[in-house]
């Protein structure tokens, strides 16, 4: 699978902070996840190149030592561990919570879940997350239980690495750590939590906060400086100016925005991020692009999830809810948390695929695991198999996709999977290679191209190419469109009516005319 859109600004941006000791490509994203990405580059002997994009900086890296697939190759490898950190806390929590029955079938259910083999095998930063979420979440419920200093200090610790991974673990943690207090409080008790002086219970969290912000500060390399790079600055200057009536305000704020902090990269890309949410970002959803809806990530959630794996999960449900009616039951731990974070994504206006809500499913795999654990204890004769047929069912599933989980549907989904969601649900770009080989194996001499992605086409071997403008139609020749372009950019309808040549992989059509 070709690069997708954001592999090449992780790239880039993680090489850059390996190899000039700074972090000013983009703020936007913190710098763990992008220095996993490129520390394999690295270390195989790819460097920076200097230039001014960071999407051509990536390429270039890519390219630059003349082997594409294997610096892609050891950019996504560098992934991979965190997948494995993610399988190895989802085993031993749900062995402590439920069993090692339950442990088993949650770590064989999440292993086979298609969102997660796509996003495990990208140099993205959304595994990542979903990892460090997971073992936060399961750090912190360790502290709960029982309140020392080591185990004060290893949450700091990990609670700093998960807040460098992804940002959103700025909304995702807290709302977590609330619901497993909340918990602990009403339904447990303080049977599993000893009781602990008003100072000490004080004292423990401000050592876990500051060596959370120890860790965050050295991740930024001990970095210090202004908040605002040079041509936010200026901007801010020039909004200043123009907003603000009194001199000596505008003078104040001016002088309060070119402070020096710590990590300034770090607040510098929470107001980018919150900037970019309160603007809101073109996605595309139900057959039209929005800037977001309500009901984006519940239905995305409905058909880029297996329905073997769903009807576990609501099964689980039923149990817990009508079935045992017990509030002091585990099964409501990953079901509180798995609430707080659909409530989180759901009040968002960043609406670009499954991809963000990734960290919900080690919690989900739980309750699918006890769904089929509740099943194979049952007496009756065909009880065993069930959970076996469903999983033979999700298995069935990936196979039917082959190698591109990326663009993973289930059943429900599938039949038409450009009319519910695109960008990094169908259409990341993934398939730039396949169009590739198509145009060589039909001996191509000359293209039109509409292409949604971060490659550089002329280093991936293409003919000779026009790119594809909106609203400019095309009566001959070969014309090659992604399916973000066609569907959610206006001026390609024309396009839609025509029956394709080919489709290459799940994001791009070709035509010849």
């Amino acid at each position: 699978m070709s690069q997708t859109f954001d592999e090449t600004d992780h790239l880039s941006t993680g090489m850059q902070w390996l190899d000039q000791g700074k972090y000013t490509y983009e703020t936007l994203h913190p710098p763990l996840a992008r220095v996993s990405v490129a520390l394999l580059p690295y270390l195989d002997g790819a460097r920076s190149h200097g230039d001014t994009s960071l999407w051509e900086e990536g390429n270039d890296i890519l390219h630059g030592q003349g082997n594409f697939w294997r610096t892609l190759t050891l950019g996504r490898i560098g992934i991979l561990p965190y997948f494995l950190l993610c399988l190895w806390i989802l085993w031993i929590w749900s062995q402590r919570l439920f069993g090692e029955k339950t442990a088993m079938w949650s770590v064989a259910l999440f292993s086979l879940l298609p969102p997660i083999i796509a996003n495990a095998g990208l140099a993205t930063t959304d595994m990542p997350l979903t990892a460090m979420f997971l073992l936060v979440c399961f750090t912190f419920w360790r502290w709960l239980q029982c309140k020392n200093y080591w185990r004060t200090l290893a949450l700091g610790g990990v609670l700093g690495f998960t807040f460098v991974t992804k940002f959103s673990s700025l909304l995702f943690v807290p709302a977590a750590f609330g619901v497993m207090v909340l918990y602990i409080w009403q339904y447990r008790g303080h049977r599993e939590s000893p009781r602990l002086s008003f100072r000490r219970n004080l004292k423990l969290p401000i050592l876990a906060l500051a060596t959370a912000a120890l860790v965050m500060w050295a991740t930024y390399q001990f970095s210090f400086g202004p908040l605002l790079n040079k041509h936010q600055s200026l901007v801010a200057d020039h909004w200043l100016a123009y907003r603000v009536g009194s001199h000596w305000v505008a003078k104040t704020l001016h002088s309060a925005l070119h402070l020096s902090i710590p990590a300034p990269e770090f607040f510098n890309g929470i107001l980018h991020l919150l900037n970019l949410n309160h603007e809101g970002h073109p996605s595309y959803f139900l057959g039209h692009s929005q800037l977001s809806s309500p009901w984006f990530f519940p239905v995305i959630l409905s058909i880029k999830t297996p329905l073997a794996f769903l009807l576990l999960v609501f099964i689980s449900l039923i149990v817990v809810c009508i079935k045992q009616r017990d509030i002091r039951s585990h099964l409501f731990l990953p079901i509180l948390i798995s609430f707080a974070l659909v409530l989180i994504c759901v009040s968002s206006n960043l609406n670009f695929g499954v991809r963000h809500i990734l960290p919900i499913y080690p919690f989900l795999a739980m309750l699918a695991a006890s769904g089929a654990v509740w099943f194979s204890n049952k007496r009756m004769a065909y009880g065993i198999f069930i959970p076996f047929v469903l999983l033979g069912w999700i298995v069935i599933s990936n196979i039917h996709y082959g190698k591109d989980s990326l663009a993973y549907f289930n059943e429900i989904g599938s039949t038409r999977p450009e009319y519910f969601s695109l960008d990094s649900d169908l259409d990341w770009g993934q398939d730039i290679d396949k169009l590739e080989d198509t145009l060589r194996n039909h001996e191509v001499p000359y293209l039109v191209v509409s292409y949604h992605g971060s490659a550089d086409l002329v280093r991936h071997g293409f003919p000779l190419f026009d790119t594809l403008r909106p609203f400019n139609r095309i009566d001959t020749g070969w014309v090659a469109v992604s399916k973000w372009n066609l569907y959610a950019t206006k001026g390609y309808e024309w396009l839609r009516r025509k029956k394709p040549f080919a489709r290459v992989g799940n994001s791009i059509l070709l035509y010849n005319f």
